[in-house]
């Protein structure tokens, strides 16, 4: 009896029950027997075969059923009793409840739909990526059908090999998986950044060839997809009005995603330049792929390749230029990215940095015109497809590997700058920017002391070239040649001088001296080097802490003028830097505080308003100081000569006064200032000596200009001596008025001959010096100067009445003490002597003084005359006058007539006190000087 043949329903439910249960050789077996449609059959499997399962467990069913080579194994069967009771009892509700899964998926590709088997592999592997994560088992699920199904292949290199080497083999534990189906959908920027999400990432090694290997390995396959759909579109007929239009789109999909790629490498210049210098350096472009075994054609064109590599070599300039890291480190990396550009383009290599930067070729292929097509705009949009800068020809190679050398050269001399940073000084030709680099340059060469002379040598050559890149350009409208370099807006002069500035600066004088001073070329004129070398020896000067001439920068200020002393020797302002460093020594011994908790700066000297005034506060901090006026006034002469005293107002000094008259002004200010001094410290002596010794010039002075009064001389002598007698009589004046310690400490003691002949000379001397004021005084002061005469007046008044009293106590005492004396009788002629002596002896007012001073030099001072012109061996008038006027003091004070007739105390003083007083106002009347005096002039 022959089997019954199982209905389709039960053939169909049981190859969903050996399909759920991964009974293989049972379904190989089933689709032997009996005949079921291949799509239905895979789909059975896409919806109910488990994706765990091995793809070489049944990739032999596959085969059978797609190339029906396989035959049913003798020892497969299948259990019909099984089938049978299966149809019968699950038949009706079996067929209702299976729901088979469709072969396409949502995203299918249209060229692909057609053709089921494919569309079941891909959709198969889709629910194992989903179902299970185990991408690791779709090759062995497509290896068999790559030979039939070409599509297969390149599915598979540009999908599922960038992720299996991603999470199998690069990163295995350190990636974020997403599913195949998440990563078709992605856009090419996200996709793109999803497989380079860890390249680049290990920041310890200065060179990292994974990057190299992950695009080639990532990007390369994943880039290797069938374009040609796209393509077929560029050739369809289109309308007049939307043909540009729809060219540009379909251009633009075919090479975004590689668009995207150059922008994530230039992306990363700024997140991190090194990955984006190790791309460049390890990664052909787009002819640089790996799809590892499988063997893909590449959907490009040679046209197409060509734009890309040329796309990419664009994209390696940029990545030059936008490296923003200052250091030789990173320039380092942008030689690497030039060299790489360089063979890309197949020119001759270049040399290293070092030697690039030593040998100092001149740029000949660039000139103004070629470097006028750059823009700094351009800078702003490097990855711009119009971008002159980033093109890969000969003038923007030259210019990359210009600012290259210029960037390495200013790294070596201690300012690191980036190649933008030094395309910006290059291109905007701006004069105040570059100068800011120049001086950053030049402050970073002075702290080179320590380096030879040949390293500032190679250092000049170097700050030229910078300039103007060896290339000679026409001159600008500034008159001087302009150059291409970074530096080109600065003249060569310029650029010698602040370099001679760093030499003094370093104490390499030899050096100096032979370029800018012995040399046959003459780099600098002499006006120039001599005002560079004056400049710089004061901006030392200005910077020294101390006044230690032996040490610091006091020092190097004057070993820099003696090293140029030759070409300085005749420079008016080399004489008064000269004498600023002589009048600095001179200050230094002494103890000068202007300002509490800061010490004397030398730069003070040449900012302060009043430079005289340093002078007397040196008088004022060091006691006895004021004995070394010679030092002082030299000083003071040192100030004028030097240049620190300034005809001002504000100094006393009036801007028509000559060289000579501020010297005088400036002596004249000094003296007063040691004579205030000495009173101040309680030496009168040495007051009275300064007034006598160092008035006698200006007291000449004062008889000249009365002359010139008189007689209608220059007005120029009137005020320049003016200006000298208004220190001097105000110190005269000051002397005049001291009364000294001692006089104080014996006003309430009954003082014995000699303390009184003591204040009797004291006050000699005041009256004395209050004479000199009144000789050097201006009118509207003689009030002033009488009423201290008349102060001193009262004084004698005072002393006249007590030596009055001591005679008379003496006379007394005498009397009595001679034997046999007894009381005179009183006669008439006593009388008359006593009242005459009464009335002699009564003491006569400073107007009187004044009076009979004047008559005396009205007459034209007789007396003084008279006796002025007496010759010396006139022994009659001699004899008289001795027998008048000389007395002589014994070592106790106590004076001894030298004649039987006592001379009175008050005639010689009134005689003494009316003949100063007639020397100094007998010129406000008009009356000659004596001629002793004149003489002395």
């Amino acid at each position: 009896m022959a089997k019954k043949v199982p209905s389709r329903s039960n053939i169909i439910l049981s190859a969903t029950k050996y399909a759920t249960q991964a009974d293989i050789p049972a379904l190989h077996a089933l689709i032997s027997h009996y005949k079921i449609s291949s799509d239905l059959f895979l789909r059975i499997l896409l919806s109910y075969l488990p994706e765990c399962l091995e793809s070489s467990c049944y990739t032999s069913l596959l085969k059978y059923l797609v190339f029906s080579q396989n035959t049913p194994s003798p020892e497969s069967f299948v259990d019909a009793t099984t089938l049978d009771k299966i149809c019968e009892e699950d038949d009706e509700r079996l067929a209702k409840k299976l729901h088979l899964l469709p072969l396409a998926w949502p995203r299918t590709a249209c060229d692909i739909a057609t053709d089921s088997f494919s569309t079941f592999l891909i959709h198969r592997c889709l629910r194992i990526d989903e179902g299970t994560g185990l991408i690791i088992e779709i090759p062995a699920l497509l290896d068999p059908f790559f030979e039939q199904y070409s599509y297969l292949k390149k599915w598979m290199v540009s999908t599922v090999l960038p992720l299996l080497r991603l999470t199998y083999e690069y990163y295995p534990d350190d990636v974020d998986y997403i599913s195949i189906k998440k990563f078709e959908g992605l856009e090419s920027k996200a996709a793109i950044a999803y497989l380079l999400s860890k390249t680049g990432k290990d920041r310890s090694v200065n060179s990292n060839p994974n990057v190299g290997r992950d695009l080639r390995g990532l990007i390369g396959p994943w880039l290797c997809r069938d374009l040609s759909q796209i393509r077929l579109s560029l050739y369809q007929p289109q309308s007049s009005f939307s043909e540009s239009l729809y060219k540009v789109h379909s251009i633009n999909q075919i090479y975004t995603p590689w668009e995207e790629t150059f922008l994530w490498i230039f992306s990363q210049t700024e997140a991190s330049w090194k990955t984006a210098v190790d791309a460049i350096e390890n990664w052909d472009g787009p002819e640089d792929y790996d799809f590892g075994s499988y063997d893909v054609e590449y959907s490009l064109k040679e046209d197409e390749m060509l734009f890309l590599k040329r796309r990419y070599i664009r994209t390696a300039m940029a990545i030059a230029y936008a490296i923003p890291e200052e250091s030789k480190f990173a320039l380092t990396g942008t030689h690497r990215v030039l060299v790489r550009i360089i063979s890309l383009m197949g020119m001759d290599a270049i040399a290293s940095l070092e030697s690039s930067c030593t040998d100092l070729i001149p740029v000949k292929q660039l000139d103004s015109d070629i470097i006028c097509q750059f823009s700094v705009i351009h800078l702003k949009t490097l990855m711009n497809d119009e971008n002159p800068m980033i093109e890969p020809t000969d003038a923007s190679i030259k210019f990359l590997h210009a600012l290259l050398v210029s960037a390495a050269l200013c790294d070596r001399l201690g300012c690191s700058i980036s190649i933008k940073y030094a395309a910006i000084h290059a291109l905007q030709k701006d004069e105040y920017l570059q100068s800011i680099l120049f001086n950053n340059l030049m402050v970073s060469l002075k702290n080179k002391s320590k380096d030879g002379d040949e390293l500032f040598s190679t250092v000049r050559k170097e700050l030229l070239w910078l300039r103007s890149w060896g290339v000679k350009q026409l001159s600008n409208e500034r008159g001087f040649e302009s150059g291409i370099g970074i530096l080109g807006q600065l003249s060569e002069e310029f650029i010698e001088i602040e370099f001679l500035k760093v030499l003094l600066f370093n104490a390499r004088y030899k050096l100096a001296q032979s370029l800018y001073e012995t040399s046959k070329y003459q780099l600098l004129s002499r006006e120039t080097l001599c005002k560079v070398v004056l400049t710089t020896a004061l901006n030392c000067y200005d910077s020294a802490t101390n006044a230690n001439i032996s040490r610091g920068a006091l020092k190097k200020c004057n070993d820099i003028l003696n090293a140029f002393s030759k070409t300085l020797s005749q420079s008016l302002q080399y004489q008064k830097v000269q004498n600023l460093l002589q009048l600095t020594c001179e200050i230094e011994p002494y103890r000068l505080v202007l300002k509490k908790g800061e010490p004397f700066k030398p730069a003070i000297l040449r900012v302060y308003e009043d430079p005289i005034i340093i002078l007397g506060k040196i008088l004022e901090q060091n006691p006895q100081s004021y004995k070394k006026i010679a030092e002082f006034i030299e000083m003071a002469k040192k100030m004028v000569r030097a240049g620190l005293i300034k005809n001002e107002k504000d100094y006393q000094l009036d801007e028509s006064l000559s060289f000579d008259e501020v010297l005088e002004v400036s002596e004249s200010r000094v003296i007063a200032m040691c004579i205030d001094a000495a009173l101040v410290e309680d030496d009168f002596e040495t007051a009275y000596f300064y007034v006598k010794n160092y008035f006698k010039k200006t007291t000449s002075l004062a008889h000249v200009q009365a002359l010139a009064n008189e007689g209608n001389m220059q007005n120029q002598v009137v005020i320049s001596t003016g200006k000298v007698r208004n220190w001097l009589w105000r110190a005269a004046l000051q002397a005049g008025k001291y009364r000294g310690n001692s006089e104080v400490a014996h006003i309430n003691i009954i003082p014995d001959s000699s303390s009184r002949n003591r204040e009797i000379s004291h006050l000699k001397k005041r009256m004395d010096c209050i004479s000199q004021a009144l000789k050097l005084a201006p009118k509207e002061t003689l009030q002033e100067i009488l009423n201290v005469y008349r102060r001193c007046e009262e004084e004698l008044d005072s002393l006249f009445k007590q030596s009055i009293e001591e005679e008379k106590w003496v006379s007394q005492t005498n009397d009595q003490k001679i034997p046999g004396g007894f009381v005179s009788t009183p006669s008439k002629k006593d009388v008359f002597s006593s009242s005459s002596l009464a009335k002699a002896e009564e003491p006569i007012s400073l107007f009187d003084l004044s009076r009979a001073g004047m008559m005396r030099a009205q007459s034209g001072l007789s007396s003084f005359s008279i006796l002025k012109g007496i010759p010396k061996n006139n022994t009659s008038i001699t004899s008289i006058k001795q027998s008048e006027f000389s007395y002589e003091s014994d070592e106790s004070g106590t004076e001894i007539s030298t004649e039987q007739k006592r001379v009175r105390k008050r005639d010689q003083l009134k005689n003494v006190a009316v003949g100063g007083l007639a020397t100094g106002v007998g010129w406000l009347i008009g009356a000659p000087l004596p001629k002793e005096n004149l003489n002395e002039s």
